[in-house]
């Protein structure tokens, strides 16, 4: 991300808004007397950290300015979260007793969260809406003399906030909070699929499988937020949560099929398919924890921040049906496949960072 830093204006600038104050009978100035005054106003423009005063000072202290209009906010953050999923599966076996599991997107990943708003004048009142979207996918090789696996699986869950909000002040903590009520769309789909194959001497023999889930849904979503300055420092602890249910259709689909080739039993094959579609209800909570540093820029009527935090997200179906498909079986030996979809339950975990600037 990048950040805005102050400019300082050149001692030649400084001459010319000298010269231009001067009145007819000051015409024939010293000259040491205007280096002197240059010198000293470029000193103080440095000494207020590369804003004039008058102009766009800074004031650590984090404070809300009002005024009439709109009041423009924004901000960007990072988010870099590990998925623990349950309820999506596969598994295979082909002859001599080699199995495989689906792979599981089992690592971090970063996404972006994106939000922009605007407050009414001198009310406490805002609008906001926010963008947040995660993808993952992971992939996984299993090689031997006879065997050769591969599997893969994507994860992907996007959301899209759009909510009014108040900020306030507890006298009793002396903190900052703010409160947000609105709307949400979640989009959300999981998948995996894998191969397993054999080939032996006399032998050879394949499993393959693929299970999804997704969800698609409307909601309502609330927010809430606290934010405690640490002494007279920029700095502050901050901690949030929002909760959001969201209705909408629910869909899973899986898909397996085994097949062996023996010169004792001959060639073989089995495969089976299922299918689930219903009306469910998604519940989403969300928490962060972390710090916050903050300073005044009055030339843009906000407060820049920068924070990092922990960050906690718990998605679950209510309601979510399985589709499940199993192999019948291949008489006399041990192929199989079998793929679950449907069922949607998972945790994220793990850092966010952001920056921008806030009303």
């Amino acid at each position: 991300m990048s950040r805005r830093h102050g400019k300082l204006w050149t001692a030649g600038l400084f001459s010319l808004l000298f010269s231009s104050s001067l009145s007819a009978s000051d015409e024939m100035i010293n000259a040491d007397a205007v280096f002197a005054d240059t010198e000293t106003s470029l000193l103080q423009t440095i000494s207020h950290e590369s804003f004039n005063e008058e102009i766009c000072s800074t004031n650590p202290h984090p404070a809300l300015m009002k005024s009439g209009g709109l009041n423009l906010f924004f901000g960007a953050e990072a988010t870099y979260l590990r998925p623990f999923q349950n309820g999506l599966s596969s598994s295979a076996e082909v002859l001599g007793g080699t199995e495989m599991g689906a792979t599981q997107t089992d690592d971090f990943y970063g996404a972006p969260r994106i939000w922009l708003g605007a407050g009414f004048g001198d009310s406490p009142y805002f609008a906001q809406v926010q963008f947040w979207d995660f993808t993952a996918d992971s992939n996984s090789t299993m090689i031997s003399p006879t065997v050769i696996g591969t599997s893969s699986s994507t994860l992907g869950a996007s959301t899209f906030d759009f909510e009014g909000g108040r900020v306030f002040h507890l006298d009793g903590i002396n903190a900052d909070g703010k409160f947000t009520f609105g709307g949400r769309y979640v989009d959300w789909n999981q998948s995996n699929q894998m191969l397993l194959a054999q080939q032996g001497f006399l032998t050879a023999s394949s499993a393959s499988t693929f299970g999804e889930s997704a969800f698609r849904g409307t909601g309502l979503t609330f927010s809430l937020q606290l934010n405690k300055q640490l002494g007279d420092s920029g700095w502050s602890l901050f901690g949030g949560s929002r909760f959001s249910w969201m209705w909408g259709e629910q869909s899973g689909q899986a898909l397996s099929s085994a097949s062996a080739s023996t010169i004792v039993l001959g060639n073989s094959t089995s495969a089976f398919d299922s299918f689930s579609n219903n009306s469910s209800t998604l519940y989403v909570a969300e928490v962060q924890l972390g710090t916050q540093w903050q300073r005044r820029i009055t030339c843009l009527n906000s407060d820049f921040f920068f924070r990092i935090a922990m960050e906690y997200q718990y998605w679950n179906l209510g309601s979510g049906q399985e589709a499940i498909a199993t192999t019948a079986g291949i008489p006399l030996t041990t192929v199989g496949a079998v793929a679950r979809g449907g069922a949607m339950d998972m945790s994220l975990f793990g850092l966010a960072v952001g920056t921008g600037l806030t009303w």
